[in-house]
């Protein structure tokens, strides 16, 4: 073994997520038991492109008022450094925490938390898709944060969420203007997935037709 370290960052985070999205994806439509590993990884793709797009030079913007948030900003303006090029991982930040998943989605709407260059865009307002990611989230709590039970989604209803989520991230990926991929490389890699999870979408709503069981 040639690498003894594990080591990531919030890019990584957010191709790698994708990538397992589209693959579980793929799998469960032969193995049905990995739909619920699919919901998992397709929330966390949604919430990780959130957090490329919120952060800017700042990781303090997504994480939450927690009075160690404020601590922080008072610190940094005490040394004069003001709030650019901030990692929590670069100064003493135990018990930060990333924001609830529904308030970045919140957040990725309202220009406040969007618009830091000339050419960022919020997320527009959408009903459909504000009721899909709500229903995403709530499935992926419920899995997460599993008591035993039994549960059945009907696979139109995850269809929908998981086209929820692929505007999502395919928006802020290349429309809100807040997102560098860094490389034409992991640009490709982002379209691939994204064109994939939509033709599967696709693809299994002609299987199952307009008629809810």
């Amino acid at each position: 073994m040639k690498e003894v370290w594990f080591r990531t960052n919030e890019k990584d985070q957010a191709v790698t997520s994708l990538q397992l999205a589209c693959e579980l994806f793929e799998k469960s439509k032969n193995e049905p038991r990995f739909w619920g590993w699919t919901i998992i990884a397709m929330h966390k793709a949604v919430q990780d492109f959130m957090v490329l797009a919120l952060r800017g030079s700042n990781s303090l913007r997504v994480c939450k008022d927690n009075g160690i948030k404020e601590r922080i900003w008072n610190y940094l303006d005490s040394l004069g450094e003001g709030v650019f090029s901030v990692k929590p991982s670069n100064i003493n930040a135990k018990g930060l925490r990333l924001q609830n998943f529904m308030i970045l989605y919140d957040m990725i709407k309202s220009k406040e938390h969007m618009v830091f260059y000339c050419i960022s865009k919020p997320f527009p307002e959408n009903t459909f898709i504000d009721e899909k990611i709500c229903e995403l989230n709530e499935h992926r709590n419920k899995l997460i944060h599993f008591i035993p039970s039994g549960i059945s989604i009907f696979i139109g209803d995850l269809l929908d969420e998981f086209k929820a989520a692929y505007e999502v991230i395919r928006f802020l990926c290349f429309e809100s203007g807040n997102i560098n991929l860094d490389t034409l490389e992991i640009e490709s890699v982002v379209k691939e997935h994204l064109e994939r999870i939509k033709s599967m979408i696709a693809a299994m709503k002609e299987l199952l037709g307009h008629d809810r069981p």
